[in-house]
């Protein structure tokens, strides 16, 4: 499973995948439940990290089965709405927001609240984000200020807001 982990950080997506499906069988083999839910997430994020939403879906509840962690519900709600099933993504991602208020997890709080924003309530899109932004940056989530920080410049970018983008996409390099 390792090897298929280093195997997404390097985008050699291919490899990370074959290692990836035979650690699967091995763990449901050994019957190790814990690990098949770990290597499903995985499987799940590589297809999320290669644009492939409707082939992480599969992976995503395989592992929500064994583990209701607030990383699947964020990542299954956001591939529902990238594959066109918003009411199944609502219903995710209220789950999860309901959750992430439950265990007083502010930080999963905000990527609920951006990824609804996202989709659903685009005009406090802008807003949110840039609130959502300067929380992560307060409480030093150096790899949530990247991700978010690249994302909203992209969109400022492609709205021609060219400022705006700049500051952000000068955010994500500094951290």
């Amino acid at each position: 499973m390792l090897q298929g982990l280093n195997c997404i950080d390097l985008r050699n997506f291919d490899k990370a995948e074959e290692y990836l499906h035979s650690a699967l069988t091995s763990f449901k083999t050994l019957g190790n439940n814990n690990f098949i839910a770990s290597t499903n997430l995985n499987l799940g994020v590589l297809y999320v990290k290669n644009n492939l939403p409707a082939a992480a879906l599969r992976y995503l509840k395989e592992a929500l089965k064994l583990n209701q962690g607030l990383k699947i519900l964020y990542l299954l709600a956001d591939c529902y709405w990238k594959t066109d099933q918003t009411s199944k993504a609502l219903e995710t991602y209220t789950a999860g927001f309901k959750e992430s208020i439950e265990k007083d997890d502010m930080a999963k709080k905000w990527e609920f609240a951006m990824l609804h924003k996202k989709y659903e309530d685009r005009l406090n899109f802008e807003s949110v984000w840039q609130e959502g932004i300067e929380y992560f940056r307060r409480i030093n989530d150096i790899y949530n200020v990247k991700r978010f920080s690249t994302e909203l410049a992209q969109y400022y970018n492609e709205n021609s807001q060219y400022e705006l983008a700049t500051k952000y996409y000068s955010l994500a390099l500094l951290q």
